[in-house]
């Protein structure tokens, strides 16, 4: 609301009950795994984005947005239970490093606070930066401790990243363009580090010390440069995948997504492969009262996964008659990695 501080944890209660009020909407116990995916990522994730884009949020705040989404993928209604067979960080992460690629609020959230600071640094005097720039000066790490304000609170946040190891601005750079909105001296436009930091000696010799690239090149290689970094949407999600790299959990082999399949079997597949199916043998692990380990096709073994889906009398045949439809060779498998 107007005039609220949205610092407080009760000024996140209006988002907070959109989202509840969305999931509200659908019968999640009717939809597949890959469609509560698909909407985890495609609304939930974007519902509070406008709020998410001007303030921090509280951690309390992320982490009952988050037990929203979990409990949406996990089909779990109201108070009831269920076991988790997946870890909530294992889904956020990256599809390269083993997860579901659904991301996490906390990353969107710093990376949508520092697209501001990415518009602030890219100079393109509008009048927002104008403004910014009159009140607050070009320094960012000049900004006053003692005093708040939204910009201060984005500022101190993304240097707050920097002393956790997270160092967004150096992926910041500058494309020249015509050199007009580009400072010679100033401007990191060639390499990591200002001319006039490299050449301190002829810097002090410069009478026009806020001279343009175009100024100082006198137009001879204006066609070979550009302007603008890239686009803000991208340089958001940049910071975002960076955030979760750093946060969330890192496998060294990637998740298998294959596109032509649906997204129920893909999710099936990295369930399988990270053997988080509800198997006779992965109940016990989980103190969960099973009559019996026994395969309840063909007792012949312990029920697991590569007894279920492989080298059960059953599975193996199914799979038979899939190569012979599909004029394929049969040989057994005895394991998914197989």
């Amino acid at each position: 609301m107007v005039g609220g501080n949205m610092a407080l944890v009760k000024s996140w209660d209006d988002v907070i009950g959109k989202l509840n009020s969305r999931l509200s909407k659908w019968k999640r116990n009717s939809l597949s795994i890959g469609g509560r995916l698909t909407l985890l990522k495609s609304v939930l994730g974007s519902t509070p984005i406008y709020s998410m884009s001007l303030y921090k949020v509280p951690k309390s705040v992320l982490h009952s947005m988050e037990v929203i989404r979990r409990k949406f993928f996990y089909g779990v209604n109201g108070d009831d239970t269920k076991i988790t067979w997946v870890s909530w960080p294992k889904v956020l992460a990256a599809k390269e490093y083993g997860g579901l690629g659904v991301s996490s609020f906390y990353a969107l959230n710093r990376a949508l606070l520092f697209k501001w600071v990415w518009r602030f640094i890219s100079q393109d005097n509008s009048l927002w930066f104008r403004v910014i720039f009159s009140i607050h000066g070009s320094n960012l790490s000049s900004v006053d401790a003692f005093h708040t304000s939204l910009w201060k609170s984005i500022v101190r946040e993304v240097f707050s990243l920097n002393s956790q190891g997270i160092d967004l601005l150096s992926h910041c750079r500058i494309r020249v363009g015509n050199g007009y909105h580009t400072r010679f001296w100033k401007d990191k436009w060639i390499g990591d580090n200002q001319l006039c930091h490299i050449f301190p000696r002829v810097y002090a010799l410069e009478t026009a010390k806020e001279s343009s690239v175009a100024e100082k090149l006198n137009g001879l290689f204006s066609d070979s440069f550009r302007r603008n970094a890239r686009g803000g949407v991208e340089e958001h999600q940049l910071a975002q995948r960076l955030l979760d790299e750093f946060f969330l959990p890192r496998d060294d082999i990637a998740t298998r997504w294959v596109k032509y399949v649906p997204i129920k079997i893909n999710v099936f597949a990295w369930r399988v492969w990270l053997d988080r199916l509800p198997t006779r043998l992965n109940l016990i692990q989980r103190n969960v009262s099973v009559s019996s380990l026994l395969c309840p096709i063909c007792s012949s073994s312990s029920e697991d996964i590569s007894h279920l889906l492989f080298k059960c009398s059953l599975a193996a045949d199914v799979f038979r008659l899939i190569c012979r439809w599909w004029d394929l060779t049969w040989f057994p498998l005895s394991s998914y990695s197989e």
